[in-house]
């Protein structure tokens, strides 16, 4: 008999993490964040983003590679942040939230360190290959949309009647709910045709003890996550292993967008000083210099500067974004403006139409966040805010543009310079103005 077999859950649980820090060095810092207990009243793994605990009952059911997916599963929503990124997905449906983010976690984790086995996705689990290369907020968007397509075909009659067969026990997840392992690219289908998939994988999300960590304690494990990520790319980089490339996507995430927005807007809209030969500098008027002997009147240009009078900032507020989102980006907005200072910034909210207007003057720009408010809540079609500034004579100049991207019909045209905050939508890529990706 092996060794091994003799090895408590909790002596197992630190082997397969040292195995994990031997392969995957790359997990090593976040790894070692947080606590790690085998506990008898969890029926298969959590985590609240920090601490991890693993079902003695479930360590013990799980083969060795079984049991070391398990433990990068966990380590990979705190790496990842899953339970802060996402919250406000879970408060609008936690179960595609809770599927959006394992769907993407399991397919890096078996791309990447799958092939030969060193891994395998304990029974329950969920993976599906046409979910590859999307975020968990995009693979969160495609299961929300096929839950309402399920669910306005389901109007008619249950899946029952329409001759769909239960579940088999061979499709019971390890945690009790129903749906089971999809082979990638499929999944118990619906009478649509589409994957039926309620299941919620193999372990649980404690969103609420995510949340009920002190904001202090939530700003140092992000800290403590971004450090761990960047010394671990600092090493690859010294190694010239290059790298893993998930790990990439979330250090790239991290440059600021305020900073590349703000970059934009200065470069758009300069408040520094000009020079005109218009009107003579009345500083040199009267004076004389000698040029080849003879006493010239000095002529110089006069200075002026330049800043810009009104600033737009039209934001989408269709079903996709947060308000969250509205009061961060805002509050970027009101900082930038107090550096460009705009002698006013509209603020428009729109969906398929102008819902409201606000328009702030001077030192109330500051206040922007703070009096806001957003109004919306339907589709998606930016030409409305066009028409609406045509309608009224509005000429700013600049326009800002929050949205998902997801637009009706396209980018509109403007009657100024225009640069789109792009919110979770790597793909679109508007063909008037520049464009910042806003990762949140």
């Amino acid at each position: 008999m092996s060794i091994f077999a003799k090895l408590t859950e909790e002596q197992r649980v630190k082997k397969a993490c040292g195995d994990i820090l031997e392969k995957a060095p790359e997990f090593r810092g976040v790894l070692q964040i947080g606590t790690k207990e085998v506990v008898e009243d969890c029926p298969t793994a959590r985590t609240n983003g920090r601490d991890e605990w693993y079902g003695r009952a479930f360590v013990k059911s799980l083969s060795d590679p079984e049991l070391r997916f398990l433990i990068m599963h966990e380590v990979g929503h705190k790496m990842l942040q899953h339970l802060t990124t996402w919250s406000e997905l879970h408060e609008e449906d936690p179960n595609c939230a809770n599927r959006a983010c394992d769907y993407y976690l399991n397919l890096w984790l078996t791309n990447d360190y799958g092939a030969d086995g060193w891994i395998v996705m304990p029974k329950g689990g969920m993976l599906d290959e046409r979910f590859a290369g999307l975020n968990s907020k995009q693979i969160y968007k495609l299961l929300r949309k096929e839950q309402e397509q399920e669910d306005e075909g389901e109007e008619g009659g249950s899946d029952t009647e329409q001759g769909e067969s239960e579940p088999s026990d061979g499709e019971q997840g390890m945690d009790g709910e129903d749906g089971g392992q999809p082979q990638p690219g499929q999944g118990k289908p619906s009478k649509q045709g589409k994957p039926k998939d309620k299941q919620q994988g193999f372990d649980e999300h404690d969103w609420e003890g995510a949340q009920e960590l002190t904001k202090q304690e939530q700003e140092e494990l992000a800290q403590e996550i971004d450090t761990a990520l960047r010394e671990t790319e600092l090493m690859a980089g010294k190694n010239g292993t290059g790298g893993n490339r998930v790990i990439k996507d979330i250090l790239q995430s991290k440059v600021r967008w305020e900073d590349e927005l703000r970059e934009i807007l200065t470069a758009m809209c300069p408040g520094t000083e000009y020079q005109t030969w218009a009107r003579p500098n009345r500083r040199f008027m009267g004076q004389q210099v000698q040029i080849g002997g003879v006493m010239e009147d000095v002529y110089m240009p006069s200075t002026y500067s330049q800043t810009i009078k009104e600033m737009v900032i039209a934001m989408d507020m269709s079903g996709s974004i947060g308000d969250s989102l509205v009061a961060v980006f805002l509050g970027e907005v009101a900082k930038i403006a107090a550096a460009i200072k705009p002698e006013a910034v509209r603020v428009i909210y729109w969906d398929t139409a102008v819902c409201s207007e606000e328009v702030y003057r001077g030192a109330d720009v500051q206040d922007i966040v703070k009096c806001t408010k957003p109004k919306g809540g339907g589709g998606t079609d930016v030409n409305c805010v066009t028409q609406y500034m045509q309608q009224f004579g509005i000429k700013p100049d600049v326009a800002i543009v929050l949205t998902d991207g997801d637009l009706y019909a396209g980018w509109g045209t403007w009657p100024c310079p225009v640069v789109w905050a792009i919110a979770d939508n790597p793909s679109a890529n508007p063909t008037v103005g520049r464009t910042v990706h806003v990762e949140v």
